[in-house]
């Protein structure tokens, strides 16, 4: 080989060989994984410049730190180092170096989600010997932080041209153990803390109001849906405070599951609950099976209830397993389903508002999150609160919510208007019959015991005529106070039947009585009911009075839309182009407008049918 060649040669192998026994020996020597900073920097992720121990031991203070016996390897993770499940890794340890290439001191701050952690601690590997530089809980009051800041967080200084090594041993007790690491410089992690601080307290805000307002109108207007969306965004609201320091001050008991840790998990299935709620009162208005929706809505929110029961249960290895594996699931079931009714409200009934409150509020979260699964390799499927957009989804719900309050108002303001319509024709029907009556009394009546009065006046006493008349006064007057008797409290059947009873002692025709709903017809509404049973009460008493009939029938039939009532006799008919001219016809008539009834009358001297049909 040439010589020259070899010169080239020899230390190109050397820095191979050099590369590859670095790798072989872990992190120590790779270039590339030490996070070197420069006078210009500000801020730096560096979750794929951290390595993670696939062994853990405790961290001995006094000995020298060994980073072959933790078998490290790097973070392949862009968006969390990925730590495992608590209750198969409650320990964990992370390291990575950081190199000062500036002439100055570099006061950068070490940040770390504390959504997923319960405890942290920070070590300086000093003379290859572990010192401790802060532990940091959950709980830990702030003014006893070295940063009063409520994520984890530690203040590193680097000397110029100098490297700082640092160790993370982090507890996690329940559900996923994860963090994500971020390297601040000083001022722009305060400016960083204020905005991330103003900002959880202004959604903490806007939620809240959002959440009294709705719930204020909701139970003043008696809405169901701006009741439901104020409780579901009141939930949500509860939810986000698990970033805050709210939770990790509260007493809970430390027998349960239920703590500052996983209360998140307990929100997030209890917003699945809440959910359904609200939903259906969107998408009743869409015509779809209700009672197929209902029973799906309700297997949802008894798993989803499950396993929020859990957490109020002691602390074992099947409870955090069932919460720690069932929360990402149910919540993707509760999307899709979400999602699947948005699409059907938009194609039937051309809304948008909901389909775009699920597909911006849920959606993203979940498309990052199985993205993330697939194409990063990550173990676990997570719900990362970062990619929920809390105020977009709020001012939607809250839209659907009054846009719905709107209709609602309107459709009472129409419904009171027709209700208005409804007494003037109930009171012009009441002054009909009243003087019906009246004119009864006076020209029946009356001139039928002016008529005994002067066959007892005679000189030969007619008393069998006498009598014979005042017995048919008796039925008129028993006819006509039949229709003042108030009997609101009885069913339609119930009603029909006595009636029928009644004319078929009274009056000289036989009466007869078939209802083949069996009873069904009990269930139309009572306005409805009332008016038909004083529409076929008229009809009954034209019977008696006019037709001269010998049998009268009256049959209940169901139909696929409603009911029928049909009334027929073999009486001598009447004119039916005349029957605007009587005052019975015609609050026949208007009953049957003011409940939507059908009414079709035919007649001829072989007899006269009438059928009333509902609509």
């Amino acid at each position: 080989m040439n010589p020259i060649r070899l010169i080239y040669f020899l230390p190109q192998v050397s820095i191979l060989l050099f590369v590859a026994i670095c790798s072989a020996l872990g992190f120590g020597g790779d270039s590339t994984s030490v996070i070197q900073l420069g006078s210009t920097f500000r801020y730096q992720v560096i979750n794929q410049k951290t390595y993670v121990a696939q062994t853990y031991s405790s961290i001995d203070t006094n000995h020298i730190f060994d980073a072959k016996q933790f078998q490290f390897i790097k973070n392949q993770q862009k968006e969390v180092i990925e730590l495992g499940k608590a209750y198969v890794n409650k320990n964990a340890l992370m390291y990575f170096e950081v190199v000062n290439h500036s002439t100055e001191n570099l006061d950068i701050v070490l940040e770390a989600s504390h959504t997923r952690l319960d405890q942290l601690e920070c070590y300086l590997i000093k003379n290859n010997k572990p010192i401790l530089l802060e532990k940091l809980q959950r709980n830990t009051p702030l003014y006893l932080r070295k940063n009063p800041y409520l994520y984890f967080s530690f203040p590193l200084e680097i000397a110029p041209t100098d490297t700082v090594k640092v160790l993370l041993h982090s507890v996690r007790h329940y559900g996923l153990h994860m963090t994500n690491l971020e390297l601040y410089r000083k001022p722009a992690f305060f400016q960083h803390a204020i905005i991330q601080n103003l900002k959880s307290i202004f959604q903490l805000i806007y939620c809240f109001i959002f959440t009294v307002v709705l719930l204020l109108l909701g139970f003043y207007f008696s809405e169901k849906l701006m009741i439901y969306a104020g409780v579901m965004i009141g939930a949500a609201n509860a939810n986000m405070c698990t970033v805050s320091y709210f939770y990790d001050l509260f007493p809970f008991p430390s027998f349960l599951n239920i703590n500052a840790c996983n209360i998140g998990s307990f929100w997030i299935l209890g917003l699945n609950v809440l959910f359904h709620p609200f939903a259906y009162e969107v998408v009743q208005t869409i015509p779809i099976n209700l009672k197929r929706y209902t029973i799906g809505a309700k297997v949802l929110v008894v798993l989803n209830m499950a396993v929020m029961a859990l957490h109020f249960l002691p602390s074992s290895y099947f409870t955090l397993f069932v919460i720690t594996n069932s929360l990402f699931p149910l919540t993707l079931i509760n999307t899709l389903w979400a999602i699947f009714h948005a699409a059907l409200l938009f194609v039937k009934g051309k809304r948008i508002d909901y389909l775009v409150a699920c597909l911006l509020g849920v959606l993203p979260t979940m498309l990052k999150s199985i993205t993330n699964y697939f194409l990063e390799n990550q173990e676990n499927l997570i719900l990362n609160s970062d990619y929920f957009t809390p105020f977009v989804v709020v001012i939607l719900i809250s839209y659907i919510s009054f846009e719905q309050f709107r209709k609602n108002l309107i459709f009472r303001k129409i419904h009171e208007s027709k209700m208005d319509l409804l007494k003037d024709d109930m009171e012009s029907i009441r002054k009909n019959e009243v003087e019906n009556i009246g004119r009864q009394l006076h020209d029946q009546v009356g001139n039928t015991l002016a008529a005994a009065l002067g066959y007892l006046n005679k000189k030969n006493t007619d008393v069998f005529t006498s009598k014979k008349i005042l017995e048919e006064a008796i039925n008129d007057i028993r006819f006509m106070s039949h229709n003042l008797v108030k009997d609101d409290s009885q069913s339609l059947i119930t009603k029909l039947a006595r009636v029928i009873e009644q004319y078929d002692v009274f009056s000289n025709i036989t009466f007869h009585f078939h209802d083949f709903t069996e009873g069904k017809v009990n269930q139309i509404e009572h306005l409805t009911q009332q008016n038909i049973y004083m529409i076929l009460k008229e009809c009954l008493m034209n019977i008696v009075k006019h037709s001269k009939a010998q049998e009268a029938f009256l049959q209940i039939f169901e139909q696929e839309n409603g009911f029928r009532f049909m009334i027929e006799d073999d009486g001598v008919g009447f004119d039916v182009n005349q029957e605007g001219k009587g005052i019975g016809l015609l609050n026949m008539r208007k009953r049957a407008f003011i409940s939507n009834l059908k009414v079709n009358i035919e007649s001829n001297p072989a007899g006269t049918t009438i059928i009333i049909e509902t609509m």
